[in-house]
C-alpha cells in the first residue's frame, strides 16, 4: 500500500510540474511577464502548497527562475517565476505529447 501511495504522489507532482510549466510557456508566448504563484494557482487550479512546492523543485532542476519583487511600500514582496530555455523545451515536449495523446495532462 505504501508502495502505491508513492506512485500515486510521483505522478501528480509530475502533472503539478507539467500544468506549470505549461501556463508559464503559454504566458511566455503571449509575452506576458513574469508570473508570481497567484496567477498560476487560478489558471491550473492547484492549490498554493501545489504550485509553490512545484515551482521550488522546477527550479531546483533549471526549468524556471525567480527573483523577488522590489518594493517602495509596505505590502509583502512577491516572488515572480520565469521559465528558463530549458524549461520552455521540456514544456513543448511535454504540450506535443499531450496532443497527441501519450500523456492524460501537459
Amino acid at each position: 500500500m505504501i508502495a502505491a501511495l508513492n506512485r500515486w504522489r510521483e505522478r501528480n507532482r509530475l502533472r503539478w510540474e507539467r500544468q506549470i510549466l505549461a501556463v508559464m510557456l503559454l504566458r511566455e508566448t503571449l509575452n506576458m511577464d513574469a508570473a508570481s504563484g497567484w496567477p498560476l494557482m487560478r489558471a491550473t487550479r492547484l492549490s498554493g502548497g501545489a504550485v509553490y512546492t512545484a515551482l521550488a523543485r522546477l527550479e531546483a532542476a533549471g526549468m524556471v527562475t525567480s527573483e523577488w519583487e522590489v518594493r517602495a511600500d509596505d505590502r509583502p514582496r512577491r516572488r515572480f517565476y520565469r521559465i528558463t530555455d530549458q524549461g520552455a523545451i521540456m514544456a513543448r515536449h511535454r504540450v506535443r505529447r499531450w496532443l497527441a495523446g501519450k500523456e492524460e495532462t501537459p
